[in-house]
């Protein structure tokens, strides 16, 4: 049965994947349906994903199934509602999770790709937590803002070069994202 945020399709693939499970219970079967389950294309199969890594339970091996296929291109408007609670966990992950798996989840379950606000947020993560965290979660940290910096000024470049020359009023990257990005860029002082 779908539900408002699960389309049809998906309700039938969950299905579908229910009793391709029941036939094939081993624990190579049980990973394969984390990473399909994770790679459904809704937000009630994102939102799930996120909670079966946040779970104590979760072995290093189905957290890397689940990781394999949780942020996607194309399904970022899925995983980005999970923003909050992704910097809301990160405290905890660390704390309670191996250094491995705290590293695993920050760098593989960080829910927007592309985004100027969420560089600017890992820059202020790793500003105000960073010192607190453990080595492998902050290098993760880093990583993960590096990539969306990378993603941004690529965008921005290949904007530009499909389009008339940058100028002002003609920013490749449209101007509260331009705001985040020029801020996501500037080098951070400690405090």
């Amino acid at each position: 049965v779908s539900s408002p945020t699960q389309p049809p399709a998906a309700a039938a693939l969950q299905n579908r994947l229910e009793t391709e499970l029941k036939s094939d219970p081993s624990d190579e079967g049980k990973k394969q349906a984390l990473s399909v389950r994770a790679a459904l294309a809704s937000p009630d199969s994102k939102a799930s994903a996120f909670s079966q890594a946040l779970n104590p339970k979760t072995n290093y091996a189905e957290l890397e199934e689940l990781a394999s296929s949780f942020r996607l291109t194309g399904q970022e408007g899925f995983t980005a509602p999970l923003v909050a609670q992704y910097f809301a966990a990160l405290p905890e992950v660390s704390k309670s999770r191996t250094q491995e798996e705290a590293a695993l989840f920050a760098m593989s379950f960080y829910p927007l790709l592309c985004n100027a606000n969420g560089a600017e947020q890992l820059a202020q993560t790793l500003s105000s937590q960073g010192k607190m965290l453990p080595a492998g979660v902050t290098q993760a940290l880093v990583r993960v803002r590096e990539e969306e910096l990378r993603c941004l000024r690529l965008r921005g470049e290949q904007k530009t070069s499909s389009s008339a020359p940058a100028q002002p009023g003609n920013d490749p990257i449209p101007s509260r994202e331009a705001d985040g990005a020029k801020q996501a860029l500037a080098p951070k002082t400690p405090n």
